[in-house]
């Protein structure tokens, strides 16, 4: 009698258990959401777009995660597209070649350090992420192609659109630590969301004291001298045209790729392609890319 009432107990325990845990997952009811503005040098608004908002539980609030996905950040034009990405730990992360000359994928971020190494246009390769945080993804051929990749242990994020606003859902009442980064600068908050809804929180990024700087070598070293930079015009022509539909952009034949070889002794810093030059908009003339 007594091992049939501790076995009983154990069941009911399990399914109290199982049922709270239920409960958890389907009151993921909170939100938080607002505008995000960006001051560039002089004080003057820049525009929003592009940055990563992210909320990380501070309470150990049990956030549901979902499956896996695969994602793709193209390589075209001499440009990673899109410029700004997040993903969740172990998320495939391909990066196909649809240019007709070779590129190098690495970085040099500490945790997330590694080299797909130079590969042809139709070829590509992919690499997942194994730690949370933020990696800068460079090309080592090209000195102008840069992405940023915000890993996430549960998907929690989003990217903000040219009017600076995001919403982020799918949370649990408790505390949550808020981060907002552009590559002029980022912010860091401690927001409460309630049992009873969401919460309004405007984020300012004080990017006036930002200074230009080149990208990193491959080992993390910064160089000494200061390289050419990029022209208003070639970030302009980055972040527009991530609006196009990539889908419909079509390879180039294989039967080229012997034509290949001799186009990678392009000279790196050429900038005559003004035809895929597109001229930025905003209200600044600053040029507005990555800090390197």
């Amino acid at each position: 009698m007594r091992v049939n009432n501790i076995k009983a107990l154990f069941f009911l325990l399990c399914a109290l258990s199982t049922h709270s845990v239920m409960a958890v997952e389907g009151n993921e009811t909170g939100f938080v959401q607002g505008v995000v503005q960006v001051l560039g040098q002089g004080g003057g608004l820049i525009a929003p777009e592009k940055v990563i908002v992210s909320v990380i539980p501070l309470d150990g609030q049990q956030l549901s995660t979902r499956e896996h996905k695969d994602f793709t950040i193209r390589m075209r034009n001499k440009a990673y597209r899109p410029s700004h990405l997040v993903v969740q730990v172990d998320d495939p992360v391909a990066f196909p070649n649809q240019d007709r000359i070779k590129h190098n994928v690495f970085s040099s971020t500490s945790g997330n350090r590694f080299d797909l190494g130079s590969f042809k246009r139709g070829k590509r390769r992919s690499i997942a992420f194994k730690n949370p945080g933020l990696v800068k993804i460079y090309c080592n051929v090209h000195q102008k192609m840069f992405t940023y990749v915000h890993v996430m242990k549960i998907d929690r994020s989003q990217v903000t659109d040219k009017t600076g606003a995001y919403r982020i859902e799918r949370l649990l009442p408790g505390r949550y630590q808020l981060d907002a980064w552009h590559v002029r600068g980022s912010v860091r908050r401690t927001i409460l969301v309630k049992a009873d809804g969401g919460v309004v929180v405007d984020i300012k990024i004080d990017g006036s004291q930002w200074t230009r700087r080149t990208r990193p070598k491959k080992s993390g070293v910064y160089p000494t001298e200061p390289q050419k930079s990029l022209r208003e015009a070639d970030w302009g022509s980055i972040q527009e045209a991530e609006e196009e539909d990539h889908d419909n952009y079509n390879l180039l034949d294989d039967d080229d790729e012997d034509d290949e070889d001799d186009e990678d002794d392009e000279d790196e810093d050429d900038e005559e392609d003004e035809a895929d030059v597109i001229k930025p908009k905003g209200a600044t003339k600053e040029a507005d890319f990555e800090d390197f």
